[in-house]
């Protein structure tokens, strides 16, 4: 009855796993998905031994070796090896008995599924579960040798065997991590008792001993290797979970739309302005308020540089002290990207068409773009984006009529001061900055 609701658990829980594979959206090899784990500890057999014998909590041992891919962060495979020795109890009647064990399991990141990185970046938890083939043999039979128990159909005892286990584990680097195993192997069909039968008699052994199940629970230390030349592998990739397409696209409309509105009708979109109080006269910013304690360009004087030197094309009138603090102003400009595209944000676009303005004014002045891009994915393909990014930039203002040999691109390459864990935050590194040049 337990290996047939363990069988079902096994077979349910698999069917769950690739269902919800098959809908996931795979990364561009942001990750390695091979491993190799070596790993050694102990086994404990709970019943089927023969009157007067039985297995200590500490006198076996078990070694499993397992090669292991990763179909992306959450689901994977793994072909496993093992190898165990059963020894007597203190009190047992003597005997000795070996098994090798192979299989194919399902490996699940429960880590990344209930996002342990919220509270603790090394540690993850897997699930594992499958069904293999196991050889029980015993010191007087050799496995290698002709001599056949009378019960299988090879040397020894032939068993299948359903697996299931939890392996937490915890980081070393990029290439390594520790972990502590602990399964139960369920077998099926087993015909001789652990032990080999040595107090039965060979009549009573197929009558009693066919078709019987038992438990061997195993717990084991071991060491994960992976493999590949990414900085990150699957069992520690953190994804943000990507919103239902629909919701998506209709946050995007809400965000254009927002983008569009123009409550005090002066041509600048709310959401570039960042004081709609201001007015339209210079007298209104007094000359304290243009430069803060940082050196930097007050909010209350980029708006005013927004709404009446820009808009209304009076850059014209700027003295050379005035000429500073807008090439400040141009270095807080920024252009947003989204996620993996190097063409500009639509409600970015307006920035741009500010940076030409002043080239028009200053044509003495060269620019140059610096791309940028959030730190997910491989760190080569992060800063060709970043120049792609850069680069579309300035097709834009070549399109608006600023000559190529003005602009100047580069690659700034990822950005990793951010929590990648938040959307937003990593919105706001996915840029191109400005940067002011005189010839």
């Amino acid at each position: 009855m337990k290996i047939t609701l363990l069988l079902s658990i096994v077979c349910l829980s698999t069917n769950i796993i690739f269902s919800q594979y098959s809908v996931v959206e795979q990364t561009k090899n942001s990750y390695d998905q091979w491993s190799l784990a070596l790993d050694a500890g102990i086994n404990k057999p709970t019943r089927n031994f023969t009157t007067s014998y039985y297995s200590g909590l500490f006198n076996g041992y078990h070694i499993n070796g397992t090669l292991r891919y990763m179909f992306d962060h959450k689901i994977g495979i793994g072909g496993n090896l093992s190898f165990g020795r059963i020894e007597p109890g203190s009190n047992s009647s003597p005997f000795g008995s070996e098994y090798i064990s192979v299989n194919l399991q399902t490996y699940v990141n429960l880590g990344r599924i209930l996002k342990f990185e919220d509270f603790a970046e090394r540690l993850n938890l897997q699930f594992h579960a499958g069904m293999g083939y196991m050889n029980l043999y015993f010191d007087d039979i050799s496995p290698f040798s002709d001599i056949d128990d009378g019960f299988s159909f090879t040397t020894g005892d032939d068993l299948a065997v359903v697996i299931a286990g939890l392996r937490p584990q915890y980081k070393l680097s990029s290439k390594f991590a520790l972990y502590l195993d602990v399964s139960v192997n369920g077998t099926i069909r087993q015909n001789m008792t652990f032990d080999g039968f040595t107090n039965e008699s060979d009549a009573q052994r197929p009558q009693k001993f066919d078709q019987i199940q038992a438990p061997v629970y195993t717990a084991s230390l071991g060491l994960q290797f992976y493999i590949g030349k990414e900085e990150e592998h699957a069992d520690w990739y953190m994804k943000d979970e990507q919103p239902d397409p629909l919701d998506r696209l209709e946050k995007k409309l809400v965000m254009l739309q927002n983008a569009k509105k123009d409550k005090d009708g002066d041509g600048i979109s709310d959401y570039i302005e960042q004081n709609n109080n201001i007015k339209e006269n210079g007298n209104v910013v007094l000359e304290e308020d243009m430069i803060n304690e940082n050196d930097s360009i007050s909010e209350a004087f980029k708006s005013y540089i927004n709404k009446v030197l820009i808009n209304n094309n009076k850059l014209s009138i700027l003295e050379r002290s005035t000429k500073n603090i807008i090439y400040k102003y141009v270095k807080n400009l920024y252009v947003y990207f989204d996620f993996d595209v190097k063409t500009p944000e639509r409600y970015s676009i307006p920035e741009i068409y500010k940076l030409k303005k002043v080239l028009d004014r200053f044509t003495d002045t060269r620019v140059e773009l610096i791309g940028y891009a959030d730190e997910i994915g491989n760190k080569d393909y992060n800063d060709r984006l970043s120049y792609e990014r850069a680069k579309s930039v300035k097709e834009i203002l070549v399109e608006l009529g600023i000559a190529r040999d003005r602009i100047d691109i580069t690659s700034g390459g990822e950005v990793d001061n951010v929590d990648k864990r938040s959307e937003e935050a990593r919105h706001i590194v996915r840029q191109v900055k400005f940067k002011l040049i005189e010839d």
